[in-house]
């Protein structure tokens, strides 16, 4: 970043950096929230398996569940998404949702810096990444909303077993 940016734009960069670290952060609740839901899933599927569950079964259970969330929980967004098409609780259209979030995001986390080594803007014209970085906050504040209401349905399914 050059030391000579007027500092109406530099106002405008750091409003970019701010909306990316944004991003970073709504990722993070994103990996996070699946990660709940994929190693509850875990324990839900038992009780599909075996009625009644015995206590030894249920502690390997979420044994297995705390593994899985663990290991998960090191994983990029993409990974995670692999097993979260294994989940009853995801439609068609949100995992749909889910990996263009991931792709926006990739590109705001991983290309958009990279792709602005050729363009410059970042220090001229941040406000050029704006809206694709807007959208992509759009997109994982609207996922995170839909993983705690799948978060919720798991909750009820087990209260009910």
């Amino acid at each position: 970043m050059s030391q000579n940016i007027p500092e109406e734009t530099m106002k405008k960069v750091e409003l970019l950096w701010t909306k990316v670290g944004f991003v970073v952060q709504l990722s993070q609740m994103v990996e996070y929230n699946l990660a709940n839901i994929l190693g509850f899933d875990e324990i839900l599927k038992k009780f599909d398996d075996e009625k009644p569950l015995s206590k030894k079964i249920y502690d390997k259970a979420v044994k297995k569940a705390n593994s899985l969330y663990k290991k998960l929980s090191k994983r990029p967004l993409g990974k995670i998404l692999e097993q979260a098409e294994k989940v009853k609780f995801f439609t068609e259209d949100g995992l749909k949702l889910l990996s263009e979030a991931c792709e926006k995001r990739n590109f705001v986390i991983h290309h958009l810096f990279r792709e602005d080594l050729f363009k410059g803007y970042v220090d001229t014209q941040p406000e050029y990444y704006y809206e694709t970085v807007e959208e992509t906050i759009g997109i994982l504040h609207e996922i995170n909303e839909q993983l705690v209401e799948i978060f919720k349905q798991q909750k009820q399914e087990y209260w009910m077993l």
